[in-house]
């Protein structure tokens, strides 16, 4: 007797949850009932959003290799050429070294800024697709920004090594 009041209690809610899935769907939220394909559309142009900003990523590292080199060349440049420099070209090469000091200052201070933006995105709650291309939009300013810097940077880094070896 136990068991078949057990089965008949098993088929009941099988039949219960049969009737109250459509019930319950139709009670969730329109977010929550978006077909595959509005799904699919929404990871893509999350997908697009990260290519273009991992691709503005790929170019401020690779700025930032050319800052590097350009720094070595320009040590190399110098330990060459320390004895022969004037007073005035030191003067120019200082003045040169503060605006790049300048710069990096203002470099430093975008270091957090994207980390910021993508931890205030994962806030607990799932963001909807114009919070994540606004963040997006924002974080590809914070790369533009950097990328001048550095564009910058190695101009003036440029200057300096022209300016020693003439």
């Amino acid at each position: 007797m136990k068991k078949t009041m057990i089965c008949s209690l098993l088929i009941s809610l099988i039949m219960l949850s049969i009737i109250a899935t459509p019930v319950a769907a139709a009670t969730l939220p329109e977010s929550t009932l978006t077909s595959r394909s509005e799904r699919l559309e929404r990871r893509q142009a999350i997908l697009d959003l990260r290519i273009v900003i991992l691709k503005k990523q790929s170019s401020c590292l690779q700025m930032a290799r050319d800052n590097n080199a350009l720094r070595i060349e320009l040590r190399e440049l110098l330990k060459e050429s320390s004895d022969t420099l004037t007073s005035e070209e030191i003067a120019v090469l200082k003045a040169i070294n503060q605006e790049i000091n300048g710069l990096a200052d203002q470099l430093r201070e975008t270091r957090g800024d994207i980390r910021s933006l993508l931890d205030a995105l994962r806030d607990g709650t799932p963001p909807t697709l114009e919070k994540i291309k606004s963040t997006y939009d924002q974080i590809d300013d914070i790369l533009d920004l950097r990328l001048d810097l550095l564009s910058q940077i190695n101009d003036l880094l440029a200057q300096m090594a022209r300016q020693i070896s003439d």
